[in-house]
């Protein structure tokens, strides 16, 4: 149905029925769906005599644990499998503390939309394989089950069982990229909801127009709107809840009742909520008093953040909300100001029977003191500089005023939605900062910041599919470039681009080799490091040719999801689905980590929690290599189970101690002597030992193997240091080793800085030093890299792209 909408845009601001009689439109309900990490809220336009009535939120029911019945209109995020039967909302978040997160309860799970790692949730107890009433493996197939369950109680709430006679508008994060929002539509598909039914605004934009139509209804004079009634405005919407942080910057206007409004920035993707908050209590308040009260329990780090962090989060979590209630009562929001009551504590009730394998652990006062308090608010909260405090509550709002090129001065009002926004601590720290240098800028929040999202969707809802408005153009959050040779980033679309795109960008780029058959155009969002994904066109048994022009189309739909194509010589290829490993900038060996996560995750599902050991290896290496020490321990501890036969004690050593585990590396170093005598394991025992001992093991090492670089190091630094000659001979002769191995091309990071230490030691090579210098470099270069150099192309104007340092 096609509506003249250019006299209706004003009835957003103008509740005068007899002045706002709207057209006549579909007899269909418009519903908004405020879909949170931790809460999800549903309302709904209520239209008679052809004008909007009211915005209301829905009262829904959801099943508890007994069969009853909970209304309200929060509905937890939460899904909960208990004695064969789905729980989900209230009741299921009341379990989280009883269940194992993604085994039998899952949660959080917006926030592992769009990530290609795999099955989710390995260790699910609603596998395919088990033929139960549901299948939850991954973010996508829980999305979907929650959202059927919902639809479920809508339809009984309005009395109408037809989804066809339903528009909906789901509110996302501002800075939700093109893979999350197709993830997100996926499930929804899977419901039911067909994409012409269905469209998606961006929270801060669904909260403000809640905000203006909520003023205007209720004839509320609030300072800020008669501004926005007498000339332009910046609003800076600041969204913290319990997965993300988006901070959106908008300029608005409703001089002459006629209501007009423009997106000016979006801060990037930033993975900061009140979860995190959460996270770091349990692990560093409540899991020391856990570890505690349970002596016989011996974790191990994928036990920790797989099964006993996920279980503490539910207890931090109302301890949190208890700590923000009393200083909401005192008063106190002022975070310098908790240094007065640091002693004050506030405990719960007793958790028992938490089961890690085959321990059950019990913690009988998990307590939280406002001193600990404090310690944790300070990354989020603290003293701000800008630079190494990337989880400060002011980052998100700075990197959106420099998107919209405007200063803190310039912005009029805050508008706070969000959950974790009831933390006044959040509320003091962002008002601080935006009136550091003047006393401008107007707090204001809502009176419900939990339901006002829904509210604001709902009216999305009518607006866009009743009316065909589209009251705030939505916008790019960060620029999207294809990086070319010579480190360069060319800009495919925009940071701040309004969308849809009316019509697809097109950039040209070139060929510059003559012996090029395949054509890498890696797409990253914001830098290089945070890949979107990799369009590649190959010719078969052929060339492209040189010079040849590859021309690249680039367009963002209405729900901001990224469609690329390109065309070289008659050759075409597009995506319009990009799923990277993560939401966050990646290194090579975080990629082949997440890589073989994805593999091992697989393998759980298929083999019902026990891998192939070949797969748990490679696993387990890629996170040496990546540096998740502690992780790669464990794994190989675990693979050892697996394989009675096998021998990691070596691996297991190496781990520990660059995790900084010296007691279990310790322990594992004389394992792996005792299994395997070898010049390796001897020289560990050395690095744990001292005095004679150390000298001991470090020509046992020397007496396996005369060549073995690290003990000839070691050992000579300590008999030079006593004058012995014998010390420079095995220095001279660990230098000539590490030499011919750099020369070889076949030297690690390591060599390279053993072979820098010994030149420093010894005199005369500093040549020798600048090139093990420059190949360590290089290394580290490489293995950043996510994608071959050979592959990529070149820009047509190199000097007016972006280069990364």
């Amino acid at each position: 149905m096609s509506i003249e909408h250019s006299s209706n845009t004003n009835w957003l601001i103008n509740q005068d029925s007899e002045k706002n009689q709207l057209p006549s439109y579909p007899n269909k309900l418009y519903i908004g769906i405020d879909f949170g990490t931790s809460t999800t809220v549903v309302s709904q336009i209520v239209i008679a005599d052809n004008s909007v009535e009211k915005v209301k939120t829905l009262t829904l029911n959801q099943p508890d644990e007994y069969g009853a019945i909970i209304r309200h209109h929060l509905i937890n995020t939460v899904l909960a499998w208990r004695n064969k039967t789905l729980i989900w909302g209230q009741d299921a978040y009341r379990l989280k503390s009883l269940l194992t997160e993604s085994r039998n309860v899952f949660s959080s799970f917006k926030m592992r939309l769009g990530l290609a790692i795999g099955p989710t949730y390995p260790l699910t107890v609603l596998s395919e394989s088990k033929a139960q009433l549901y299948v939850i493996e991954t973010a996508e197939d829980a999305t979907q089950v929650f959202f059927s369950k919902l639809l479920e109680s809508i339809k009984n709430e309005t009395g109408n069982s037809n989804l066809e006679n339903y528009k909906f508008a789901f509110s996302v994060p501002a800075s939700f990229e093109a893979n999350q929002r197709r993830s997100l539509f996926n499930s929804l598909e899977e419901c039911g909801i067909d994409e012409s039914q269905c469209c998606l605004i961006d929270e801060p934009n669904a909260a403000f127009l809640s905000f203006v139509y909520d003023c205007t209804r209720n004839n509320t004079t609030h300072p800020f709107l008669e501004k926005l009634k007498s000339r332009p405005t910046n609003i800076l919407v600041y969204d913290f809840g319990a997965g993300t942080c988006d901070v959106t910057v908008l300029q608005v206007d409703a001089f002459n009742n006629k209501f007009s409004s423009k997106n000016l920035a979006i801060s990037k993707f930033t993975a900061l909520g009140g979860d995190d908050i959460d996270r770091a209590i349990a692990k560093n308040i409540l899991l020391p008093q856990l570890l505690k009260e349970n002596t016989h329990f011996q974790p191990d780090s994928r036990d920790i953040s797989e099964i006993v962090i996920p279980v503490l989060q539910a207890t931090a979590e109302q301890l949190k909300i208890a700590v923000c209630k009393w200083l909401d009562q005192k008063n106190i929001n002022q975070f310098r100001s908790l240094d007065q009551y640091s002693s004050e504590i506030f405990t719960l009730h007793s958790l028992e029977g938490i089961k890690v394998r085959d321990c059950r652990l019990n913690l009988t006062k998990p307590s939280l003191c406002l001193g600990e308090f404090k310690i944790i608010m300070d990354d989020f909260v603290g003293m701000y500089d800008g630079i190494h405090t990337p989880m400060h509550l002011a980052s998100p709002i700075e990197d959106a005023l420099s998107k919209a090129n405007i200063e803190r001065e310039d912005i009029d009002g805050v508008l706070f939605i969000g959950g974790s926004c009831l933390n006044p601590l959040v509320q003091s720290c962002v008002m601080n900062y935006m009136n550091e240098f003047s006393n401008e800028v107007e707090p204001i929040l809502p009176k419900d910041v939990r339901a006002h999202v829904s509210l604001g969707a709902a009216i999305h809802s009518f607006s866009y599919h009743g009316l065909g408005i589209d009251f705030i153009k939505p916008i790019v959050s960060e620029a999207i470039y294809i990086i070319t040779s010579d480190e360069h980033l060319e800009t495919i679309i925009p940071a701040s681009t309004e969308v849809p795109t009316p019509q697809p960008f097109h950039t040209q780029l070139i060929v510059t080799r003559d012996d090029q058959n395949i054509i890498d155009l890696p797409i990253c969002v914001g830098s290089k490091s945070k890949l979107l994904g990799i369009l590649t066109v190959d010719i078969e048994e052929d060339y492209f040719k040189l010079g040849a022009i590859v021309d690249v189309y680039a367009n963002i739909n209405h729900e901001k999801l990224l469609n690329v194509e390109a065309v070289i010589d008659g050759i075409k290829v597009n995506t319009s689905i990009l799923n990277p490993l993560a939401n966050n900038t990646l290194t090579k060996v975080e990629e082949h980590m997440l890589r073989a996560k994805q593999k091992f995750n697989q393998a759980l599902l298929d083999y019902n929690g026990r891998p192939p050991v070949d797969i748990a290896i490679e696993y387990a290496s890629a996170c040496s290599e990546a540096g998740a020490y502690e992780l790669a321990a464990d794994l190989y501890i675990a693979i050892e189970r697996l394989d009675r036969n096998a021998n990691h004690a070596t691996n297991i050593c190496y781990n520990y101690a660059r995790a900084g585990k010296s007691q279990k590396s310790n322990d594992w170093a004389k394992i792996a002597y005792k299994r395997s005598p070898n010049a390796v394991n001897a020289f560990n025992i050395a690095c744990k030992s001292c005095g004679e001992k150390e000298e001991l093991y470090l020509r046992k090492a020397l007496e396996h193997d005369p060549n073995y670089t690290a003990a000839l190091l070691s050992l000579g630094k300590i008999l030079q240091l006593r004058g012995d000659i014998e010390g420079s001979l095995l220095l001279e002769k660990s230098l000539i080793l590490l030499q011919d191995e750099l020369y070889n091309n076949d030297v690690t990071i390591r060599n390279c800085d053993d072979l820098i230490e010994v030149c420093e030691i010894l005199d005369g090579y500093e040549q020798l030093k600048f090139t093990a210098t420059d190949m360590k470099k290089r290394i580290i270069h490489e293995n950043k890299e996510l994608y071959s150099s050979e592959n990529l192309v070149s820009s047509l104007k190199p000097n007016l792209g972006v280069k990364e340092g």
